[in-house]
């Protein structure tokens, strides 16, 4: 469950890439809404490039994506500046992780506890949709999340014990 878990924070989790002022999926000086971010999300699709698969800005990252099977988890982020992961541990039962965040408009910052800052790349944030680019080396990996609500259960979850 806790690879699970890193799998998540990693597509929010990014190095920070510069933006132009021509990005389409913002606003005119490339950044979204702040207040869109707001809510719970589950990750729906991944994908990942490297340079064995050439230049990157050919990539078709639409034919590249695949579906997410396992556990699904869960992400709310406060209009507070508080985000909170929920997700199953290995008996099924609900937990939660809580940390904080900041959002720029194009740069998402995320603090757990007893864990290094980490920083995300907003590639589109819509009401339904979030889209996130983590830069690793010589890897780029995309997440999609989508907008929805916890499931039942999960509101009541304790928070994980830190090991």
């Amino acid at each position: 469950m806790q690879k699970n878990f890193l799998f998540l924070i990693t597509f929010l989790a990014a190095f920070f890439v510069g933006c132009t002022n021509d990005d389409k999926n913002g606003n005119e000086e490339g950044a979204f809404d702040q207040a869109l971010l707001t809510g719970t999300w589950t990750i729906s699709y991944s994908a990942e490039w490297s340079e064995e698969d050439g230049k990157l800005e050919g990539f078709n990252w639409d034919s590249a994506k695949e579906a997410e099977t396992d556990d699904p988890q869960y992400v709310n982020f406060s209009p507070l500046g508080v985000i909170t992961s929920y997700f199953k541990d290995r008996n099924g039962e609900w937990v939660k992780r809580t940390g904080i965040y900041g959002f720029d408009g194009r740069t998402l910052i995320i603090t757990f506890a007893g864990q290094a800052e980490s920083q995300g790349k907003m590639i589109k944030l819509t009401d339904t949709e979030l889209i996130t680019e983590e830069r690793d080396g010589d890897t780029v990996s995309r997440g999609w999340l989508k907008r929805t609500k916890l499931p039942d259960g999960a509101s009541s979850a304790v928070e994980e014990e830190e090991y």
